[in-house]
């Protein structure tokens, strides 16, 4: 069983902090096709079976824990979409998950490992090793990114 099979139940729903809505392959590969490289191969899986939307948490409104759709993942690369934060991302960083605040994780496509996931603010260590990881320590801690 996939860790995402966890997240099954929360596709389209239109209430809850837990909502998830599909992707088509069209948008994910006009996503690559604008960036110029593929996403990371979990990140695809991710938007593939479950889709994208929000993680959120209840008892926090200052947490957004959005898994950006593909098309928008661009807008925000570009700096061109309204929910880019005020400074730009460094180069090679590609926005996937707005986590509210102007606050973004990323991954870095030209890295040795581009399934890491980094935050946005130039940190070297990954705090996660891929979307699958990364998912099971939002399943554990809505906001675990903060630590």
């Amino acid at each position: 069983m996939s860790i995402f099979d966890k997240l099954q139940k929360y596709i389209g729903s239109s209430v809850g902090s837990k909502r998830f809505m599909s992707v088509d392959v069209a948008d994910i590969n006009a996503a690559e096709a604008e960036f110029g490289f593929k996403l990371p191969s979990s990140l695809k899986r991710f938007y593939q079976s479950v889709g994208y939307g929000w993680f959120g948490v209840e008892d926090r409104s200052d947490i957004r824990n959005l898994f950006v759709h593909p098309l928008d993942m661009v807008d925000l690369y570009n700096g061109t979409s309204e929910f880019s934060p005020p400074e730009e991302f460094l180069p090679g960083d590609v926005p996937f998950f707005d986590c509210g605040s102007f606050r973004f994780l990323v991954f870095r496509p030209s890295s040795s490992n581009s399934e890491f996931v980094y935050r946005h603010i130039g940190e070297s260590e990954p705090i996660a090793n891929d979307i699958e990881d990364f998912v099971e320590k939002l399943l554990l801690n809505p906001h675990f990114y903060e630590e």
